[in-house]
């Protein structure tokens, strides 16, 4: 009997401790295998909340009225998607940078093919004298804002693989793109490239690329009209125009409250 009870403690220490060893070195000292936010998932919302204008055409009256409405609504930034004039004029953008200055928001813009078309005609960059050391990316907490001048059509855009470069962290954070010209659309024809095959095949790189670097939304104007849309596998919103001349709608801007929460804002 004593024997047997021997050989009962000696089978329970060889198959018991070396299982228990495993188990507590495999699970119980390691690190959780699931993080709290998996790599390359997007948390729930910019870490921002900002407005949209576009397409402002030199209306100085409802620039007024939209920045006073953004202030009041708590927003801590602006991007203009192009247009911010009628002609580009040296005077034109001042008068709209002086109250983007005034306001004492941060902003961001690109430029539109309106506010282009004075410079081309002298050959100078009017609008860079103006808005100087604008940024073409920038980061606000988890979400990264590329803004790319699509709007020459002389010139097209910026070399296509610096944009990759700006793409290249976006599998990885919240992305969102800004932009002038619509790089597609499912009925108009006033996009990028509409009138020039090279520089549509550079908005159709673009447009890969996008797909390719999961860029989650582009942000465009240009069109008056405001919608948005998901065409070949990219996800667009067209923002509203804040003039009152040359407009299809009643003047608008866009709100970005949260990674799925947009507001359109109507002036009346």
């Amino acid at each position: 009997m004593r024997f047997l009870k021997r050989l009962v403690v000696f089978l329970l220490i060889i198959f018991f401790v070396p299982g228990a060893y495993f188990l507590m070195r495999n699970y119980a000292l390691k690190p959780l295998a699931v993080p709290l936010v998996s790599p390359g998932q997007p948390t729930g919302r910019p870490g921002i909340r900002f407005a949209i204008f576009s397409d402002v055409h030199s209306d100085t009256k409802n620039l007024k009225k939209a920045i006073e409405i953004v202030e009041n609504n708590g927003i801590e930034m602006i991007i203009i998607t192009g247009d911010l004039t009628t002609l580009g004029k040296k005077e034109e953008l001042s008068s709209v940078k002086k109250l983007l200055d005034q306001s004492g928001l941060e902003y961001h813009v690109v430029p539109g093919n309106h506010d282009l078309w004075f410079g081309r005609q002298i050959k100078r960059d009017v609008f860079g004298e103006v808005f100087a050391n604008q940024p073409t990316d920038f980061q606000k907490d988890n979400t990264k804002f590329i803004l790319i001048n699509n709007a020459d059509d002389n010139k097209g855009i910026i070399d296509l693989m610096e944009v990759e470069k700006e793409l290249e962290n976006c599998p990885r954070i919240f992305c969102l793109v800004f932009l002038h010209e619509p790089l597609n659309h499912p009925y108009s024809k006033h996009i990028m490239g509409e009138s020039d095959p090279a520089i549509a095949s550079q908005a159709a790189f673009l447009i890969n690329s996008f797909k390719q670097y999961q860029v989650k939304e582009v942000f465009a104007g240009h069109l008056h009209y405001a919608s948005n849309y998901e065409l070949d596998g990219l996800k667009t919103t067209l923002v509203g125009s804040l003039a009152t001349e040359r407009n299809t709608q009643a003047p608008r801007f866009l709100e970005v409250l949260s990674k799925e929460e947009r507001k359109e804002v109507i002036l009346e």
